[in-house]
């Protein structure tokens, strides 16, 4: 194959790739249009965390979000505790995660809490990434996540802190070219994403 032919193949790739990246984006304003057409009961353009929580009760039937997973979804949502249909994909996209791999991340954080604290100090935070994602983790996606995630201030994370934003990490690593990585001296990216 010749230069220019394998030009325009790469070109056509790239083409169908926005185009399917494109078409998914609209399917998915669609489906966050209806979800508050149905949730956001006084159409404001917002929705309270009651409502948030019948969506993601009526997403997710066999997994009804806890008070504490709910707390943590909606942190992202600023003091006024409203979402709009950015922060309300978020929280869904987060909660949906945690329903797919919780299972996994429940059961490699109780290995690392090796003292039974309900916490991960940041070299158990580091263990636990090697833990889910191997090599795709890195320095900087452990600095992202403590950043993010520790609340409190106090250099620990609990799971509530923790669980759902490595969920989603964990999902978005799936999608990450490994060649990619190798690329990249600070690691997968896919934290910057959450």
């Amino acid at each position: 194959m010749g230069a220019e032919a394998r030009r325009r193949e790469i070109a056509n790739r790239r083409f169908q790739l926005e185009e399917r990246k494109r078409i998914k984006e609209l399917e998915t304003e669609a489906k966050v249009s209806a979800w508050f057409q149905t949730y956001d009961t006084d159409g404001d353009g917002v929705m309270t965390r009651t409502e948030i929580r019948q969506l993601l009760c009526h997403l997710e039937p066999e997994h009804t979000p806890s008070d504490e997973q709910l707390d943590m979804l909606c942190h992202a949502l600023g003091e006024d505790g409203l979402g709009d249909k950015h922060e309300v994909r978020k929280c869904v996209t987060r909660f949906q995660a945690y329903v797919t791999l919780g299972p996994q991340i429940d059961a490699a954080f109780a290995r690392f809490d090796t003292d039974g604290s309900g916490k991960l100090e940041r070299k158990e935070v580091c263990k636990l990434l090697v833990e889910i994602a191997g090599a795709k983790s890195s320095e900087g996606d452990l600095e992202h996540i403590m950043k993010v995630c520790d609340w409190d201030g106090d250099s620990s994370l609990t799971k509530a802190e923790l669980l759902p934003a490595l969920a989603t990490w964990k999902r978005l690593l799936e999608d990450i070219d490994p060649a990619e990585l190798s690329k990249s001296a600070k690691g997968s990216g896919a934290c910057a994403i959450l």
